[in-house]
């Protein structure tokens, strides 16, 4: 809709879309599980780190073995005989072992699933800003930062983006990709 501004400019403004309506995908991982491994897994391996157990609990409800390494470390594990080999080999197949990002099919699956991997995501990475009340994502990646912000938009909601300077981080990580949006939902 276009409305005039009291000084005569066009004040622009549109309207969300409603999220996007696709089917339950078949997925070889859970969608939260992505989620969380995107967002502190180690990314070459089946591992993540985690500050409290909630994380590791929530891992647990999705079927996998999560074994204590020491420390904040954790094992993902399929347990004994499902299908799948191993939750490295999974993540080879998805293709996003050393290169994070969302595949497509995750992108594309479900309103639930796409919530469920969005939980992941900001369970690990994602913060409310205090006085605000908005929902952050920072990464240094700027291919998962795109997959995250399609990700957030095909759930209805407006995205901003910002970038932030990293002090003592290498060139290709140097830079924090800010996502902010926010909503009334549980995500």
């Amino acid at each position: 809709s276009v409305r005039v501004a009291a000084d005569q400019r066009a004040n622009h403004a549109v309207v969300n879309s409603a999220p996007l309506l696709a089917d339950d995908r078949e997925l070889p991982i859970a969608p939260y599980v992505l989620g969380a491994w995107l967002g502190d897994g180690h990314s070459a391996s089946a591992r993540i780190t985690c500050e409290t157990q909630e994380i590791p609990m929530f891992l647990e409800a999705c079927g996998l073995l999560v074994e204590h390494r020491g420390g904040m470390l954790y094992s993902l594990k399929l347990p004994q005989g499902a299908p799948g080999g191993s939750v490295q080999a999974q993540l080879r197949q998805l293709g996003v072992l050393n290169d994070k990002h969302i595949p497509v099919t995750y992108l594309r699956a479900s309103e639930r699933q796409r919530r469920d991997l969005l939980a992941g995501l900001m369970d690990t990475d994602g913060t409310v800003v205090k006085g605000v009340g908005s929902c952050q994502f920072a990464v240094t990646s700027k291919r998962l930062a795109d997959d995250v912000f399609e990700l957030v938009v095909s759930l209805g909601y407006k995205c901003g983006r910002t970038t932030k300077r990293v002090k003592g981080r290498s060139e290709e990580t140097s830079t924090c990709y800010i996502l902010n949006f926010s909503t009334t939902d549980d995500v």
